[in-house]
């Protein structure tokens, strides 16, 4: 099994329902800290725990541990188109996050982008 694929899954799963670690692991009965690791591939995960895990997300099980698919990137037909997209998602969050340390320094002004709704007196 693929540990951090499923911790990829887990992650998106969790997201996509608008959740905290904490309210998983409230649904579920595992600690924050034991998702944190799942999460990140760093443990091997019990049949018991997936159960947990994919009943807390309202998943199937074969959705959560199927090494097949990947909804993070349902397109890919082989390991080396997934592979590819994983780093052009890598480096799209990597400008994402510079832009947004841009926008965290800078004040922006609507009327640069849009100069309609500057006031004119």
């Amino acid at each position: 099994m693929d540990y951090k694929l499923l911790g990829e899954k887990v992650t998106q799963y969790r997201r996509q329902m608008n959740m905290t670690q904490q309210q998983l692991a409230d649904r579920t009965r595992l600690s924050t800290e034991t998702i944190g690791r799942i999460e990140k591939g760093k443990t091997k995960l019990s049949l018991e725990n997936a159960v947990l895990l994919a009943k807390g997300m309202g998943v199937s099980l074969d959705a959560l541990t199927d090494e097949s698919t990947s909804i993070l990137y349902p397109n890919a037909k082989n390991d080396s188109e997934l592979l590819h997209a994983r780093a052009l998602l890598e480096k799209a969050n990597r400008h994402i996050e510079q832009a947004m340390e841009c926008l965290n320094e800078k004040p922006i002004h609507l009327h640069w982008f849009w100069p309609e709704l500057s006031d004119k007196e």
